[in-house]
């Protein structure tokens, strides 16, 4: 079999929709075992008074996260990066993490330190995730984005 056969065949259409509908069912199966870390509530407050509290705030984030992964999509898109450089990932990964983190922080910022936990923990029940678990996938987030970012720096420098 050529090389040019086996490429084919491994990044064709059908296989795209086999992990399509794989990766949907791992998704579903991981919201039922996650759904009981999920907090219930935070102080007296629960889900839904959160959640009702938080509403514009936690859209604005999501459309920050949304805006921060097509800027690394966008990477590629427009040729800045060549397909095989990780960058590109690294930077949409990163500004989808620290965009919707800085947005939080900073619409509670006035009303202290307990508002953006509370804040925080509201976006964590908001994408059906663990407290723990989101916090950790942003903190790693945020150093693919930076290393991505001072990559690219030493780079241009050097040239």
């Amino acid at each position: 079999m050529s090389p040019d056969k086996i490429r084919s065949i491994a990044f064709g259409p059908e296989v795209a929709v086999a992990s399509g509908i794989a990766g949907a069912f791992i998704a579903s199966w991981l919201a039922t075992k996650w759904s009981r870390w999920i907090p219930l509530k935070v102080g007296t407050k629960g889900r839904v008074e959160l959640l009702k509290k938080h509403k514009t705030t936690i859209r604005i984030a999501k459309v920050l996260a949304f805006v921060g992964g097509c800027s690394g999509l966008l990477c590629y898109y427009n040729g800045w990066m060549s397909d095989q450089d990780w960058r590109g990932l690294g930077v949409g990964f990163g500004l989808m993490s620290f965009l919707p983190l800085g947005y939080i922080v900073a619409a509670n910022a006035m009303r202290g330190t307990e508002a953006i936990k509370e804040c925080m923990v509201t976006y964590a029940i908001s994408q059906k995730t663990p407290t723990g678990l989101l916090i950790a996938l942003m903190a790693l987030f945020l150093v693919a984005g930076l290393v991505s970012v001072v990559s690219l720096f030493f780079e241009r420098i050097g040239t």
